[in-house]
C-alpha cells in the first residue's frame, strides 16, 4: 500500500508541477505582449500627425532600446529560464522514481550524488519492465531535449554551426526554434547561425516530459500489481 501512495504522489507532484510551469509561462507571454502593445499605442500616440522622417527619429531616440527588450530580449530571458527550470523538475522527478524504487523494490542504492537524466534511465534500466521505456520515441525526444538543454548551459551561447551536434536537431525543430545564418558569417565558411527559441519549445518539453512520467507511472503501477500478486 505505502509504494501504491509513493506512486501516486509521483503522478500528483509531476501533473502539478509542469501545470504550473504552464500557467506561469502563459501568464509571463500574456504580461510581456501586453507592455509591447502598450509602447505600441504609445508610439502611435506621440507619433500622430508627423512625417515618416520624424516619427523614425522619434522612435531611435524614445523607443527603440525599450522596444527591442520588450520584443527580444525578455521574451529569451524567459524561455530560457523556462528550458532550465522544466528540465530540472523533470530531472528531479526521474531521481524521486529512482528513490521510490530503492526504498520500496529491493532496488541497489544509488551511487552518484549528482544524479541527471542519463544516470536515472541506467537505474531504472535494471528492470527490463522498465527499460523498455528508453526505447520508445518519447525517450528520443527526450534526448534531443537533452543535448539541446547542454549545448545552451555548457557553450552558453546564442549561436549554433553547421558542424555541431545540435545543428540538425534543431534543423527538425524549426517550428519552435528559429535557426538563421549569422550576418557576419554570409562571407565566411563557417556557417555560423543565430538561435532563438519560441514559446512552443517550451510546451513541447513539457508535454514530452509529462508523456514519458506518465508511461513511467503507469509501469510502476504493473510492477506494483505484480509484486502484490507474487
Amino acid at each position: 500500500m505505502g509504494q501504491t501512495i509513493e506512486i501516486s504522489w509521483l503522478k500528483v507532484t509531476y501533473q502539478i508541477g509542469f501545470g504550473e510551469f504552464t500557467t506561469f509561462m502563459s501568464d509571463m507571454e500574456e504580461a510581456i505582449q501586453a507592455r509591447k502593445n502598450g509602447l505600441e499605442q504609445d508610439f502611435e500616440e506621440q507619433s500622430r500627425g508627423l512625417d515618416d522622417e520624424s516619427k523614425d527619429g522619434l522612435f531611435q531616440a524614445m523607443y527603440l532600446d525599450d522596444y527591442s527588450t520588450i520584443k527580444e530580449s525578455f521574451p529569451n530571458i524567459l524561455i530560457r529560464s523556462m528550458i532550465f527550470s522544466c528540465y530540472s523538475f523533470f530531472e528531479a522527478q526521474l531521481k524521486n522514481v529512482c528513490d521510490v524504487l530503492h526504498r520500496s523494490y529491493r532496488f541497489p542504492p544509488l551511487k552518484k550524488q549528482n544524479f541527471g537524466i542519463i544516470q536515472s534511465k541506467q537505474y531504472l534500466s535494471k528492470d527490463d519492465a522498465l527499460a523498455s521505456l528508453f526505447d520508445g520515441r518519447s525517450w528520443e525526444q527526450i534526448d534531443e531535449i537533452r543535448r539541446i538543454r547542454n549545448f545552451i548551459v555548457h557553450e552558453g551561447k546564442s549561436v549554433v554551426r553547421a558542424g555541431d551536434e545540435v545543428y540538425a536537431i534543431m534543423q527538425t525543430m524549426s517550428h519552435m526554434i528559429n535557426v538563421a545564418p549569422f550576418a557576419a558569417s554570409k562571407s565566411s565558411k563557417a556557417q555560423i547561425y543565430t538561435v532563438a527559441f519560441q514559446y512552443e519549445f517550451v510546451r513541447y518539453m513539457i508535454a514530452t516530459f509529462t508523456t514519458f512520467l506518465h508511461q513511467l507511472c503507469t509501469a510502476l503501477d504493473a510492477l506494483e500489481l505484480k509484486k502484490d500478486i507474487e
